[in-house]
């Protein structure tokens, strides 16, 4: 648990058995890398005014609720090459604008690879690419008007994307 800490790393390490595997609140410019985090009931917290920080080539896997969640007010966090995978909910986006989600995997979460939920338009401010979910299909995530195609996908998430159109 790092409480209004900054400039930290979290590397190489395996975490299992707690309520929050790693938590980070009111925390900044913090490094979590090459991490197994397992059998917890949040496997990875980021809560409050946590900005900037990096969550990279860890797996977040086989928690009881949430893999990765991004709660009450996180900006400019990124997730990158990442696994959330057997979790309640993959990646949880809830009330953070201008975080990133990028090339990782959230597989078999049930009811939700991928979840975001905003009270105001900023909350939707965040970009998501490249991530895979259930059955190696695409998660697509838009916050923008869109038009989609013949897509096969595993989730498709619409914040702020009013006015999108969709075929076949």
């Amino acid at each position: 648990h790092l409480s209004g800490r900054s400039g930290n790393t979290i590397k190489n390490c395996t975490i299992s058995d707690f309520q929050y595997g790693i938590y980070l609140e009111n925390s900044s410019n913090n490094n979590l890398t090459d991490l197994v985090v397992t059998s917890n009931y949040d496997g990875i917290r980021v809560y409050g005014s946590s900005n900037n920080n990096t969550i990279t080539n860890s797996n977040v896997d086989g928690n009881s609720d949430i893999g990765i969640y991004l709660y009450n007010n996180p900006s400019n966090n990124q997730i990158s090459s990442s696994t959330a995978n057997g979790n309640r909910i993959g990646f949880y986006l809830n009330m953070v604008s201008d975080n990133q989600i990028i090339n990782s995997i959230a597989q078999d979460n049930f009811p939700y690879d991928l979840y975001v939920y905003g009270s105001v338009n900023s909350h939707c401010n965040n970009t998501i690419s490249n991530l895979t979910g259930s059955g190696n299909r695409p998660i697509k995530y838009f916050n923008s008007t869109t038009t989609l195609e013949n897509e096969t996908l595993s989730e498709l998430v619409l914040c702020n994307a009013d006015n999108s159109n969709f075929k076949n």
